[in-house]
């Protein structure tokens, strides 16, 4: 009568299992494709960083080069990266970041008047069709101001 009773237990125990086994594969899957759509937004991060480090140091060697030669301060796209282009229009281009970018870079007086402000966003679409944006500021010697000597700064 025992061996009756436990006819099935078998079976039974090895479906629980297999439910079990099928659960853990599809959290698995799921986790791996959390994981590459993660691995993709940092990529497009670290491109889009590197596309507004490389217009920001353009724009400082320009205002720098302006600077040192007089004239006023070149902070244009057009004038950066070498398009048609003035600070008031965004550039469209396409990146590694998404289908395509938007890259833009507004320069204005900062608040002591030998400098100038200068912000460069970088926008784009991820694969979701999420918008995102990237955005880096710093502030440059202003055209006309002397560059800043080399070395410890002055004593008071």
């Amino acid at each position: 009568m025992n061996r009756r009773a436990h006819a099935g237990t078998s079976l039974l125990e090895a479906l629980v299992a297999l439910a079990c086994v099928c659960a853990g594969a599809v959290t698995l899957a799921r986790q791996q494709t959390d994981l590459r759509q993660a691995a993709e937004a940092s990529r497009q991060r670290a491109e889009a960083l590197r596309l507004a480090q490389s217009t920001l140091e353009a724009a400082r060697t320009a205002a720098r080069r302006a600077s040192l030669e007089g004239g006023a301060a070149a902070l244009s796209l057009g004038d950066v990266s070498g398009t048609q282009s003035n600070a008031s229009t965004p550039v469209v281009s396409a990146c590694e970041v998404g289908s395509a970018c938007t890259l833009e870079l507004t320069s204005q007086d900062a608040w002591h008047p030998p400098r100038r402000a200068v912000r460069v966003v970088v926008a784009w679409r991820d694969r979701a069709g999420t918008p995102r944006q990237l955005e880096l500021a710093s502030i440059f010697p202003a055209s006309g101001s002397s560059p800043p000597a080399p070395g410890p700064p002055a004593p008071p």
